[in-house]
């Protein structure tokens, strides 16, 4: 069915079966059930659509059109893969791009001496697929009881400002409003840029080498995060001499894609707390104006800003179903020195473009995404 006549028609009620003796809440409960199931049926990894698909969506909308055809005519863009909108469309997103950059670019297995932590074995260039298939394969072996993401706190607020921009039919179901705009922090990575294939797979190696006692640092609970580090691992080791598929494949299976998409959580609210001085202020008013008052625990945390810190993280970076705002997307781009172009579409005619980490260029960046209210996909020029 499609996906925006379904969200706009009204559920099947029971109640109606009942001769519609039925209250308001179980009519609302049964409305989310039915939105929760058409989101769940959408594939976590859509297939590859061409750029003018975007268009289509906008044909009843002139500026908003012309601003979808620019990302094909003005930006270059040939193509999109839609991400499943169940608030980890951004994550889902950003590692399919780089999953998808660095199986491309055909990487190789760093030396142990570079980086020493990489698995109990290194692929060689024959055998890698085979044993990439099977790394990849026992990700999804986990049981689905194996420890799950630390219980986060509910989820902040959704900001009470509507987009400008109204979305398409489909856009922005199932994910958060982000509060603010994503240029709204600029953080600087204190690691070299990566950029190519190899320099990119080179630092996710390295930041998994080092992941648990960094996560711990930062206030996670290790016997928590080994079992997805480990899980990020085992990817790692599946993607020298694999096909471009795999990023699909891999991101794919609900039980190997939660894994995955929780460790880039937890690097993300890493990068929260290493710049909690620089995001208190900014975190403490967001908390004052949604109510907050800047409270909060977890994380060995107190109170004032320290607690403004720990509410968001656990609500907004940890939570499994929080979209990545404009903090978040800074913070996992500065601990990873990966640039990100966020493509955003305007009624001015011209697409606006943001690029995360701060001093980075649109040009350099191996992933770009294009973001809608609360949603985003990827963008492609293959």
């Amino acid at each position: 069915a499609n996906m925006a006549s379904a969200f706009n028609s009204p559920p099947t009620s029971s109640c109606s079966a009942a001769g519609g003796r039925c209250s308001a809440i179980d009519e609302v409960s049964e409305e989310e059930e039915l939105r929760l199931a058409l989101i769940a049926s959408q594939p976590q990894v859509g297939e590859a659509e061409g750029i003018d698909s975007i268009a289509a969506e906008y044909a009843d909308n002139e500026q908003f059109r012309e601003c979808a055809v620019s990302l094909g005519s003005k930006l270059g863009y040939t193509g999109v893969r839609r991400m499943r909108p169940d608030g980890s469309c951004f994550y889902r997103g950003w590692l399919w791009a780089l999953l998808r950059h660095m199986s491309q670019g055909k990487v190789r297995t760093p030396p142990r001496e570079v980086h020493p932590i990489l698995g109990p074995s290194e692929p060689s260039a024959s055998g890698s697929s085979a044993g990439g298939a099977a790394a990849a394969s026992g990700v999804g072996s986990r049981a689905a009881s194996a420890p799950s993401p630390r219980a986060p706190a509910a989820a902040a607020a959704a900001a009470a400002a509507a987009p400008a921009m109204p979305p398409p039919g489909s856009a922005a179901a199932g994910c958060e409003t982000s509060s603010s705009s994503p240029s709204a922090v600029a953080l600087p990575s204190t690691l070299p840029l990566a950029t190519s294939a190899q320099a990119v797979y080179e630092r996710l190696v390295g930041l998994h080498a080092g992941a648990v006692p960094r996560l711990a640092a930062a206030g996670l609970e290790p016997l928590v995060v080994e079992d997805f580090a480990a899980a990020f691992g085992e990817m790692l080791m599946t993607l020298p001499g694999s096909d471009p598929d795999v990023a699909t494949a891999l991101l794919s299976a609900d039980m190997d894609s939660m894994y995955l998409l929780v460790m880039v959580r937890y690097l993300a609210s890493a990068g929260v707390a290493e710049a909690a001085h620089a995001l208190a202020p900014l975190l403490a008013a967001e908390a004052v104006s949604e109510g907050g008052g800047g409270g909060g625990g977890g994380h060995g945390s107190g109170s004032g800003s320290a607690g403004s810190i720990s509410a968001y993280r656990r609500g907004r970076v940890e939570g499994t179903s929080a979209e990545a705002d404009h903090v978040a997307i800074a913070c996992l781009s500065a601990v990873t020195g990966v640039p990100v172009a966020v493509v955003s579409l305007s009624a001015s005619g011209s697409p606006g473009v943001t690029v995360f980490p701060a001093g980075a260029s649109a040009e350099s960046a191996p992933v770009h995404l294009l973001l809608r209210p609360g949603h985003y996909d990827v963008l492609t020029r293959e």
